[in-house]
């Protein structure tokens, strides 16, 4: 999700199959768990890098940040068990950018 500085960002996923949406696929968002030594190319910590050049991200430890279940059109939106839309902007201004989505559930059928 890009974004500029004073600008609002909102990120859903959409889950299908084919051209058929997804229901019922339960998910659970982690902050990733940080190197000490990466960085990334804006000098901010970053997971480790794998030989071929990808980011290699485990969950860090603790609790979720959210858990979502994928709707009736396969849309996965990201909020808090209050009802609040995850922030990314908000969480990558407190130094927060890398994340692990992990499927916990998978969808009937």
């Amino acid at each position: 999700c890009a974004w500029a500085e004073g600008e609002n960002c909102r990120l859903t996923l959409t889950l299908a199959f084919g051209e058929q949406p997804v229901e019922g696929a339960e998910f659970a968002l982690w902050p990733a768990q940080l190197s000490d030594t990466e960085r990334d190319e804006y000098g901010h910590p970053a997971p480790v890098i794998g030989e071929d050049g990808l980011y290699v991200a485990d969950k860090s430890d603790g609790t979720p940040i959210c858990t979502a279940t994928t709707d009736e059109n396969g849309h996965l939106s990201f909020v808090t068990d209050k009802q609040k839309i995850i922030s990314f902007q908000e969480r990558a201004q407190n130094g927060d950018f890398y994340y692990v989505l992990e499927e916990t559930q998978q969808p009937v059928g």
